[in-house]
Parts: C-alpha cells; sequence; structure tokens
C-alpha cells in the first residue's frame, strides 16, 4: 500500500494527508452509477452473481442486467419519477443490486432501511426521507403498513413487497417484485435538470447510526457511489504489488459471503466491491454460528467482510476447526476500529492477515485502509489515506490546522463527501464548513508515515474538572485485566468533579468480578482525574450496532446505579 503523502505548510509541519501513488488519478466519470454497473457488469455473462446463502437459489450477471431496465420500467409504470424517493426495507438479501440499480436506473433516489427498526423508528426515517414509494421485504410489510398510518395522507403512495423467495409467482393483486419484472424495459435516465452533474446528483440516502441522537439522513451523490468502482483497481494493484500475495481481485472476490446489513455504508460497499470483480456474493438474512460456517464450507468462500465483534468471534472459535474453510483468502472489517487483539487472534487462527478499513456514512465511501501487513505492524492505526481523499487534524477549540502528532479532530475531504443531511440545513452546517471539510467528530492524530490514528469521538470525551478523560485509554487498560473480556467507559454526571468514568465490564466465562478490584487497577495505572469514580457496573454484555459501535445510551438508560453519585 502507498503511503500518504504528506502536504507541509509554510512552518515545515504537515498540515493534510493525501494518496500517493502512481498519478495522476483520472476524473471520476459524470455518468449514472447504475449505467455504469450495468457495463460493466453485462461483461461476467453466465457466472452467478448474487445468491441465498440458506437455499442456493440465485441470479447471474446476465439475468441482473436484464432485470435492472424491466424493474425499473415498473417503478416508472407505478408513477416513480426522477427524483422520487423509494424506501427499500430489505433484510440481508439477494436482490439488494437489483432493487438498488434499477431505482437508481430510473433517475429515483434509494433510501435502504433496516427491517429492525422499530415502528417509532421508521416512522422517523419516513419522514425524514420524505419517500414517495416502498419495496419493502415480505416480513416487514406490517410494520410498515402499521408506520404508514401515523404519516399524513398522501406519505407512502405506493409499495411493492419483496419476496423472501421472489422467484415464486404471487397473486395478481399484489404488487411485488416480480410484477415489476414483468413490465417492458425502459431507457435510464441519464441527467436530471436540477443536478447537471453528478457531484450534485443524489442517488442514496443512506441513515447515520444515531449513536449520538435520532438518525439523520445523508444524501450521497452518484459521483460518491462511482468512487469505490474506480479507484479499486488502483488499490488492489498497490496491494499485489506491496507483496500482500499472489491471488488477484478476482480470485480473491470469487466468493463471498456477507451477512452484514445491506442498509449501511459498509455492507453496502462491499455489496458492489463483489460485483466489481465478478465475484458471487452469498447473502445470510440473519447469523447463526453453524450456518455461517456451513455457507463458507458449501460454497468454499473467498472473502469474509466483518466487524469487529464478528472477527472476534472468528479467532475465538471452535467451530473453526470444524469445517473445511480452507478456501478463505481475505477477511476485511469496517464499522468501528478493529482491537489490535482481534487482528493478531485472526492472523493466528486463520494464517492470514486481516485489513481494517475507517470512514463514515457521512464520508461516502471509505477513507483510509491497511493492507495485512500494515495492520499488524501498525496495529493501533485506522491505515493510510485511500486515493481522492483528503485528511487532516484541526484543535478542538479553536479549528486551527495540526501538525504531525498532535490530537485533534479529523476532518476529511473528497469526491465521495455527502451534499448534507436531508431537511436539516443547521445539521449540515455544523459538518460541513465553508471549505468542504467534512468535520468527523472523531479525534486523532498522524504519525510521521502518514498513518492516520482515531483515538475517541468528541461527544464521548468525559470531562472531568476541566480536564479530558478518553473512554478508549480507560478500555484499553481495563481490557489487560485478564478477568475483563470486553468493556466500554461512559462519563456520568457527578458533583463534585461534573462528570465522571464510569465502567460497564463483562467478565470472561466462569469468572466473577470484583469491581472494587478494577478501579484499583486503573488507579495504579492512570493520573487522578481519570480514576473510575463514577464506579464500576459487571454487565453480561456490551450493546451494540450491528457494525459494532457500541450503545452508549443504551447502558446510561438500563444500568441506573448509585455508583454515578459517588
Amino acid at each position: 500500500m502507498s503511503k500518504s503523502e504528506e502536504v507541509r505548510g509554510e512552518d515545515g509541519e504537515t498540515q493534510v494527508l493525501e494518496w500517493k501513488g502512481p498519478g495522476p488519478l483520472p476524473p471520476l466519470p459524470n455518468i449514472n452509477f447504475a449505467l455504469y454497473m450495468l457495463d460493466l457488469l453485462k461483461h461476467y455473462g453466465d457466472t452467478l452473481a448474487v445468491a441465498d446463502a440458506e437455499t442456493g437459489r440465485g441470479r447471474t450477471y446476465k439475468e441482473l442486467c436484464d432485470l435492472v431496465p424491466r424493474v425499473a420500467g415498473g417503478l416508472v409504470a407505478g408513477g416513480v419519477k426522477p427524483g422520487d424517493h423509494v424506501l427499500l426495507l430489505l433484510p440481508t438479501h439477494m436482490d439488494y443490486p437489483l432493487l438498488l440499480l434499477s431505482s437508481l436506473y430510473c433517475g429515483a433516489v434509494c433510501v435502504p432501511i433496516s427491517p429492525t427498526l422499530t415502528q417509532d423508528e421508521l416512522v422517523h426515517a419516513l419522514k425524514v426521507s420524505e419517500a414517495k414509494w416502498a419495496l419493502v421485504h415480505e416480513a416487514s410489510t406490517d410494520i410498515l403498513a402499521g408506520a404508514r398510518n401515523k404519516l399524513p395522507e398522501g406519505g407512502v403512495r405506493g409499495v411493492w413487497v419483496v419476496e423472501a423467495d421472489s422467484t415464486r409467482p404471487r397473486p395478481q393483486y399484489t404488487p411485488s417484485l416480480a410484477t415489476l419484472a414483468s413490465h417492458h424495459s425502459v431507457p435510464p435516465v441519464t441527467k436530471v435538470e436540477w443536478a447537471p452533474h453528478v457531484s450534485r446528483w443524489v442517488g442514496m440516502m443512506l441513515f447515520s447510526s444515531g449513536t449520538t441522537g435520532q438518525p439523520k439522513g445523508v444524501l450521497i451523490t452518484h459521483q460518491a457511489l462511482l468512487l469505490d468502482l474506480v479507484r479499486r483497481p488502483y488499490i488492489e494493484k498497490l496491494r499485489l504489488e506491496s507483496g500482500q500475495g499472489e491471488a488477484g481481485p478476482e480470485e480473491t472476490n470469487r466468493s463471498q459471503l456477507l451477512v452484514l446489513p445491506v442498509t449501511h455504508i459498509f455492507g453496502h460497499s462491499m455489496t458492489i466491491i463483489g460485483l466489481l470483480w465478478g465475484g458471487t456474493i452469498y447473502f445470510l438474512n440473519k447469523f447463526s454460528p453453524r450456518a455461517y460456517f456451513h455457507a463458507i464450507e458449501k460454497y468454499k468462500v473467498t472473502l469474509l467482510a466483518l466487524v469487529p465483534h464478528l472477527a472476534k468471534f472468528i479467532s475465538e472459535t471452535p467451530l473453526w476447526d470444524e469445517y473445511d474453510t480452507s478456501s478463505l483468502m481475505v477477511f476485511t472489517s469496517g464499522g468501528a476500529m478493529l482491537p489490535p487483539a482481534t487482528a493478531k487472534g485472526i492472523n493466528k487462527k486463520t494464517g492470514h492477515g486481516i485489513t481494517s478499513t475507517y470512514g463514515m456514512t457521512e464520508s461516502g465511501a471509505t477513507v483510509t485502509t491497511h493492507t495485512p501487513q500494515s495492520q499488524l505492524e501498525h496495529p493501533t492505526s485506522a491505515g493510510y489515506i485511500l486515493p481522492y481523499m483528503k485528511v487532516k487534524v484541526v484543535d478542538v477549540a479553536s479549528g486551527v490546522t495540526l501538525g504531525e502528532g498532535r490530537e485533534g479532530e479529523v476532518c476529511v475531504k473528497g469526491p465521495s463527501v455527502m451534499l448534507g443531511y436531508a431537511n436539516n440545513p443547521t445539521a449540515t452546517a455544523a459538518t460541513i464548513d465553508s471549505d468542504g471539510w467534512l468535520h468527523t467528530g472523531d479525534v486523532g492524530y498522524y504519525d510521521n508515515q502518514g498513518l492516520l490514528y482515531i483515538t475517541d469521538r468528541i461527544k464521548d470525551l468525559i470531562k472531568v474538572k476541566g480536564h479530558q478523560v478518553a473512554p478508549t485509554e480507560l478500555e484499553n487498560i481495563l481490557k489487560q485485566h485478564p478477568n475483563v473480556a470486553d468493556a466500554t467507559v461512559v462519563g456520568v454526571p457527578h458533583q463534585r468533579t461534573d462528570e465522571a468514568p464510569r465502567a460497564y465490564v463483562v467478565p470472561r466465562p466462569g469468572v466473577n468480578i470484583n469491581p472494587q478490584t478494577l478501579q484499583e487497577f486503573v488507579q495504579e495505572r492512570t493520573v487522578k482525574f481519570k480514576r473510575l469514580t463514577g464506579g464500576v457496573v459487571v454487565v453480561g454484555a456490551i450493546p451494540r450496532s450491528p457494525t459494532g459501535k457500541v450503545l452508549r445510551k443504551k447502558l446510561l438508560t438500563g444500568h441506573t446505579t448509585p455508583a454515578a453519585r459517588l
């Protein structure tokens, strides 16, 4: 992997990190993302493109390319117009690429939504997205119906059902994916009058995780969607040149098992990248350990896309030795920072390295990544800057750009950065500054090799008597204790110090944890203001989002104890 280039200011200090590699980088195409994808995919013909991991049913690339214009024709016949927002309420399903590309093909904005939302959360998403149409998996029809009843009349005008078995005919009176596919093809929408360039043409609205408030609709352009396709060959070429394996991308992406939610940007990106290289993606709707390993063995899976807690499971489970996993070549992790111990565990268990990535929904694409070798050599780093992206670090209070080794807020700039938050100009202005820099809310720094390090979240910093305490630092200390399997630290109100660090810990199987012992363990390793004066709470598990992010609000609402008043 090529190192990041360090752009220096007048004082000689590095100011901005950029990708450094063979160049110049080509301009991104000014084209509808769906058209660009179809032009690539048609070359793979009768190769199996997507399949259901449980049943083995699937579609070839030829079938996928033939269906997209027809499903788009069905959407147009049903009333969908360019610029309309089409809700996609779908689990990790083999027809995600078909429905995404069909929506974009006819000029609509695709709005993927997790089917795990509660009814009230779905109502919020419908209000923010202003979706007029919905493609909904048959298992989620009831919750959508309930949400529609809570909206003003004229909200969602039409609904098509995506069947669990989408090859099975349904009654004619039930609008479905099958009825959409029965229409004649329509020509694609190649441009829209309100956005003459794809840099301003919204293709998707993805929802932020909502770990710091209600989820916001993130506007992702066609240009942002195109970025992964254009830059991926450069990244793969550098991987091979740096000695990270002899197999090319067509081989390593030959068979991917995907259990990640496709409604999250990481799951979406892994879907698109898998199709880019002509591989087969096996979609597993629900994770169960044996079903997961059975699919790896049955389909001779070569690539696993993971989140940290799933990577940790693989590194520890005895199931690894019960199944044939010899086909596996590549492990990649995203959604949250990968703990160094997990990366080492994967390497020890599988004989392969794992690469982690850093990005966020608002960045529209991955910002940094590792090779397997750099992951092992710099395990606490987020990796090197990727093509087309720029990164700088600014002082949290003053906004002044900082140099090498100085910790501050990480800011990102590039062609994939969101246009803004849907119907929320205040939040948009607070996140993207007048120079186009996305303020991530992440705290970090970079070193003299151009490696980026993420150390915490600004909103997670605990303020103790004016001092800022990073939860991650205390969590790393707690995880060094032999009896601690997992831990997270949050700030709780404190009468004397404003806030106090409180730890939530999960004991290793078969052991008991004495909270006072852990407080003393941390006390011996930190300055006074970083001590766990908010107490220690023993829990059965740390609540996390599907992508591995700790849901701190759930901890605070679920465990109110006198420790907060210590």
